[in-house]
């Protein structure tokens, strides 16, 4: 049998399932278990395996969300002191029904999300920063169903960021650009959810090279599947190219010391988010030419799975 015939015989999905998911397809968190069975080959010179020897073990669904639960209650603990304990039970349960909360409350959480900073030095193939990025989008789309707060307070972010930069030129573009993103014309309301999620909080770090792109594909296909193709724009059908993330996960040994530089970069904060933020757009893809090959592969994503 040829392995298109073999994978023929499964169903497969680009969308994460999450803890309330039922599985009935074969979705991206199999690149992780591909990539640990691939490093479970047995090397007979060493007697042991290579996931043995660099600890590169796929941790189980139901230990991520146990984990990002726990992190994600103690960080809103301490930031937000004015939700009862059952209110953060109910922001953190897998329920879909939508909150009654405050406004204030509801920006506060928002601001809360906006500012929350959170990296695994371990990540493998990305199991728990995808598994706090989806309780993260839950948990916007339970506060604010309609976007509509969360895509104020990035606005205002950005702007904010652009005066203290002395920038504020860049203003009109930058307007342009979360109106675009925000737009459900062009994207499902998720879409600007996870995509300023993953530029502000979500990082993660692995002494494995193919670790880490596993990740960032991870996390491409996530944003894939929250845009809307329009067939009849001859502008890569309308679809807009995925941010770079090689500053989001990256290949290093975090229990080594870093050597410190001879010469240190003097940039301050702000500068250095500047920087990440158009490194992590690529000028949302209005120069690129021809188009790159992350945004083929996109496109081929979407043809095959709105075949299938």
């Amino acid at each position: 049998m040829g392995l298109i015939e073999i994978l023929n015989n499964y169903n497969f999905t680009t969308d994460e399932a999450t803890e309330i998911d039922q599985e009935v397809a074969l979705d991206p968190e199999l690149l992780g278990k591909i990539f640990e069975n691939l490093l479970a080959s047995y090397n007979e010179e060493t007697a042991t395996t290579a996931r043995k020897a660099t600890g590169s073990f796929y941790t189980p669904r139901e230990i991520v969300d146990y984990m990002v639960k726990e992190s994600l209650e103690e960080y809103f603990k301490e930031k937000l002191p004015l939700l009862t304990q059952e209110e953060l039970n109910n922001l953190l349960s897998p329920s879909d029904e939508e909150l009654e909360l405050e406004e204030n409350k509801k920006r506060e959480i928002i601001k809360a999300i906006y500012e929350l900073k959170i990296i695994d030095p371990a990540c493998g193939s990305g199991a728990f920063p995808m598994g706090i990025l989806h309780k993260l989008v839950h948990i916007l789309q339970k506060i604010d169903p309609a976007n509509k707060l969360w895509a104020e307070f990035v606005l205002d972010k950005s702007i904010e960021e652009l005066k203290r930069l002395g920038q504020s030129e860049d203003k009109d573009k930058i307007v342009k650009e979360i109106e675009e993103v925000f737009n459900e014309n062009l994207n499902y309301p998720d879409y600007g959810r996870k995509l300023y999620l993953i530029e502000n909080c979500i990082y993660g770090v692995d002494k494995q090279p193919i670790a880490t792109q596993i990740s960032r594909l991870r996390f491409f296909i996530s944003l894939v599947i929250d845009q809307k193709v329009d067939k009849n724009n001859p502008n890569n059908y309308g679809i807009l190219p995925l941010p770079n993330l090689e500053t989001n996960f990256i290949s290093a040994d975090t229990l080594l010391n870093l050597e410190q530089p001879l010469q240190q970069t003097n940039l301050e904060s702000e500068e250095l988010k500047k920087l990440s933020h158009l490194f992590l757009e690529a000028e949302m893809g209005l120069k690129r030419e021809p188009p790159s090959p992350l945004l083929l592969l996109e496109l081929a994503l979407l043809e095959y799975f709105e075949v299938k």
